[in-house]
Order: structure tokens, then sequence, then C-alpha cells
């Protein structure tokens, strides 16, 4: 199953599961750990591998005004924020979280 949620630590959401801006506080997101113990731990799955988000929303391929915006943030996750860098990954630098999860 592959699940999007949105990173509790930054303060914009991009997963859409709730207001576009939040605090740390909020309980439409989690943190990268609440998010591996929820749903291996507590729903039972086997492993939760965290994916890249490049080119996963097409921001590349948006109208050409916001283009540019677009390229930027997929760079981002193309360098940056990747699973490998789970450091970064989990940061306040990586509005979401995606996960591969998998049964047993």
């Amino acid at each position: 199953m592959l699940v999007l949620v949105g990173n509790r630590w930054c303060p914009l959401d991009l997963s859409r599961h709730g207001p576009l801006l939040h605090g740390p506080w909020s309980r439409t997101s989690l943190a990268y750990r609440e998010c591996t113990n929820l749903f291996v731990r507590d729903a039972g799955f086997h492993a939760a591998r965290p994916i890249s988000l490049y080119h996963h929303f097409a921001w590349s391929r948006l109208p050409a005004v916001l283009r540019p915006l677009g390229i930027l943030l997929d760079l981002h996750w193309r360098s940056l924020a990747t699973p490998d860098r789970k450091w970064l990954y989990s940061s306040p630098l990586n509005p979401i979280f995606l996960l591969w999860l998998t049964k047993r």
C-alpha cells in the first residue's frame, strides 16, 4: 500500500490531509517515527519503506507561470530530501512522507 502523510515538523503540508499551514501540534500530520510506529507496530504492516517524492506530484508540469517553482521542488526532492538522507527526509525541509507499506 502506498501512503502519503504530512510531516508534522514542516509548517507546510502538501499532502492535503489538513490545512496547508500548520504547527507541530497538528493532529493531521505525523513525525516520521510516528508514521512507522502507526503503520508497522499498530496497524500490523511488515515494513514501511520511505520513497522519494521526485516526480511524484509532477510539479515540473505545472502551468508555465508556476513551472520554475515546480522544477525547483522536484530538484529539492531529487537532490536533498531523499529517503537515503533520513535526517533531512524527516526534517522540516520535507513537507511530506511517501511510504510503501508491505504486509507479511
